[in-house]
């Protein structure tokens, strides 16, 4: 049974996977989501290793940013919104509440 933090969550696990598969570090996928930002017309995105880390740790981005995460690590955005759905669910069913600041 796993620990209800890091990978075992399903949106941590997912980032988590897809960033260790292509050989990123948490600076290069950082880099890519300010990226995917800027393409899209959004200046002033500042993520950083630390913030990745946090997302790999359980903590969920904003549904804006979940759309440039899945750009930066070419994941299907509805699967990894799927993803980000199961873990708050989860973690309400723990008893932890949502740690999303909307719904996704």
């Amino acid at each position: 049974m796993g620990s209800g933090v890091g990978p075992d969550l399903p949106l941590a696990g997912v980032l988590r996977t897809a960033r260790r598969r292509q050989c990123l570090t948490l600076q290069e996928v950082a880099n890519r989501v300010n990226n995917a930002a800027t393409a899209d017309g959004r200046r002033g995105v500042a993520t950083n290793r630390k913030r990745v880390s946090s997302w790999e740790g359980g903590e969920i981005p904003r549904p804006e940013t979940l759309r440039w995460v899945a750009r930066a690590l070419n994941l299907d955005l509805e699967r990894v919104t799927r993803a980000a759905d199961e873990q708050v669910t989860r973690r309400q069913a723990l008893g932890g509440g949502a740690m999303v600041g909307g719904a996704l």
